[in-house]
């Protein structure tokens, strides 16, 4: 392994004196080809500091690479002398004699323009080896986090960076406060004196802890690491490092997004109208078998657009779901779609009276919305409908409650109105289906549906 550098070698602030040229790094090690076949990459590792101004910095990184059996550290157990220096005071010297001793692969420290990373800072260090060697296909890194007593940064588990054929496999990651490490080794009292970048006058100073690594429990909410860097911190969400992976110039392959698991939910419709006047009776109000769906857009109607002959018409005028539910499945637009034809108080499909409901179950994930519609049967052509209801909050969780507010009367616009309950040639009283006046008018929406219907959402469970 040989290795190139876009930065010098310097020494550590801070009174580390770790140097990649003086850690014997840089020598190359290729296996003879009796051994396995040849194949030379230059591989490229770039650290960055994603930290704000006046957040953490980080000290130069150890870098190695090797076969898989070295252990930098494990959670519950005691750091080595080689961690514990690095950890109190960014010196890798000790630590480079443990990988040495280890006959591990090769090993290099990386430091920024001005030695420690600041805010912003990057620096790349490039080595050329054989991706076929067993022996060079781990990494372990570790950074000290400063100003802090003994916390910081690294592998406790090596990162795979070629696979036995010889494939790059290793993929860019941005390190978070979760990954913050305490060494142990040092109480963190945040005494300037003692801690490192504050007004450490010496390496090993402070107080020995004598415990065992574990993740770090942050900076004392009022104590002088805050009063120092007012912007450090190590929350468990908040970015600190990011580090890069690139062989022959050809960046790490993006990992694969992580699957989005979906919630199922449990819609009901309950019918809660006390009928439509006429002529001071009231004239039930059914409800009829309608079509729902969960996807980014509402792919049933549009308001403010003309039907678009899918088969709302069919629905808003007679009740017919099943070619609307087709169209719908066959958009590409749904996610999820489908019929609620059955009223809870029966077994097969048909009507749902005043105080009768529909009740459906849809699967959606995060960004997704519910949009359905049922004929208001004693219209001519109006139907209640959610319009893209939004079924998680803007952090990802899941809705539950009433949604009424957000369901609405519509006009589909394909047939001409009579008075509500009324009508020759509405559903109850019209001689047969698609009877009425044509009309040719934009989709509308006539107000809140609150009243006459309910409609809830309750999360049932994550859908398998």
């Amino acid at each position: 392994m040989s290795e190139r550098s876009n930065r010098p070698g310097k020494s550590l602030r801070l009174g580390a004196a770790a140097v990649a040229t003086a850690l014997g790094l840089g020598t190359a090690f290729i296996a003879p080809a009796s051994a396995q076949e040849v194949d030379l990459v230059d591989f490229t590792i770039t650290i960055e500091n994603l930290a704000p101004e006046d957040g953490t910095l980080q000290t130069p990184f150890w870098l190695g690479v090797h076969d898989g059996s070295f252990d930098l550290f494990d959670v519950g157990s005691a750091a080595s002398p080689g961690l514990e220096r690095l950890a109190e005071d960014g010196n890798a010297m000790v630590l480079a004699e443990e990988f040495t001793a280890n006959g591990s692969g090769g090993q290099s420290v990386v430091t920024s323009p001005v030695g420690v990373f600041h805010s912003g800072e990057s620096a790349s260090v490039t080595w050329t080896l054989n991706a076929n060697d067993p022996g060079f296909r781990y990494l372990s890194y570790a950074s000290m986090v400063i100003p802090s007593n003994d916390a910081f940064i690294g592998s406790g588990d090596a990162i795979a960076l070629f696979d036995d054929d010889g494939n790059f496999i290793a993929q860019d990651m941005v390190v978070t406060g979760a990954s913050v490490y305490d060494a142990g080794t040092e109480v963190n009292d945040e005494v300037p004196g003692n801690t490192a970048a504050l007004a450490q006058a010496a390496p090993n100073t402070g107080t020995t802890e004598g415990g065992v690594v574990s993740l770090f429990e942050g900076f004392a909410p009022n104590g002088n690491i805050i009063d120092a860097r007012p912007a450090a911190t190590t929350a468990a969400d908040a970015p600190l490092v990011r580090i890069s992976f690139s062989v022959d110039g050809q960046s790490a392959p993006a990992p694969a997004p992580a699957p989005v698991e979906a919630t199922e939910f449990e819609v009901t419709i309950t019918n809660v109208s006390d009928g439509f006047a006429s002529g001071g009776d009231g004239v039930p109000s059914p409800l009829a078998p309608g079509v729902f769906a969960a996807g980014a857009t509402n792919p049933i109607w549009e308001t403010g657009t003309l039907d678009r002959g899918e088969g709302l018409e069919g629905l808003a005028e007679d009740g017919t779901a099943g070619p609307l539910a087709d169209a719908v499945a066959a958009s590409g637009l749904a996610s999820d779609s489908g019929v609620f034809a059955v009223p809870a108080s029966a077994t097969d499909p048909g009507p749902a009276l005043p105080g009768d409901a529909y009740t459906f179950r849809v699967s959606a994930v995060p960004g997704e919305n519910l949009s359905f519609a049922t004929m208001l049967v004693q219209s001519n052509d109006w139907f209640f409908g959610a319009n893209g209801v939004a079924l998680f909050d803007a952090d990802g969780n899941a809705v539950s409650g009433d949604i009424t507010d957000s369901v609405a009367i519509y006009d589909a616009g394909v047939e001409a109105d009579q008075p509500l309950g009324e009508g020759a040639d509405q559903a109850p009283r019209q001689a047969g289906p698609d009877t009425g006046a044509d009309e040719s008018e934009a989709i509308s929406s006539l107000g809140s549906a609150a009243g006459y219907v309910v409609v809830t959402v309750q999360p049932v469970t994550a859908a398998s």
